[in-house]
């Protein structure tokens, strides 16, 4: 798998999860990046994630050096997964997903990326997703 790079401004940094196990933990971190044709930017969710008894913990990383604002440069790969559906429409059909992972998030070289202004508060939704 070829890993990949992004470079952009942080957009936030979620809470930490932990499964009831504590076998793992993980931080969602929204990027702003400039879109890669046509005009403006658009919002890239990553995982940052690790076990607790890992020699890097890249969670705890996160929170410390970075914060809303930084400009920051992602190294990532893209995950992808399978399960078995328990949903009746779907049900016992192999279903996918897909996931940003980030392994290293450090601030960019760059000074300044431009971003798109955004409103003070985004409006969140409970419909679902139209996908």
């Amino acid at each position: 798998m070829s890993e990949m790079k992004v470079t952009g401004t942080v957009f936030s940094i979620g809470e930490v999860v932990e499964n009831d196990a504590a076998t793992w933990k993980k931080v969602d971190l929204v990027v702003e990046v400039q879109k890669s044709y046509g005009v403006g930017t658009e919002f890239w969710k990553f995982e940052v994630g690790n076990k607790p008894d890992a020699d890097k913990d890249r969670v705890a990383s996160l929170i410390k050096f970075n914060k809303v604002g930084d400009v920051v440069d992602v190294d990532f790969n893209v995950n992808v997964f399978s399960w078995v559906s328990k949903q009746e429409k779907t049900l016992g059909q192999t279903m996918y997903g897909s996931s940003l992972r980030a392994w290293k998030v450090f601030k960019a070289d760059v000074a300044e990326v431009e971003v798109a202004q955004l409103p003070p508060v985004m409006e969140q939704s409970d419909e679902p997703a139209p996908f």
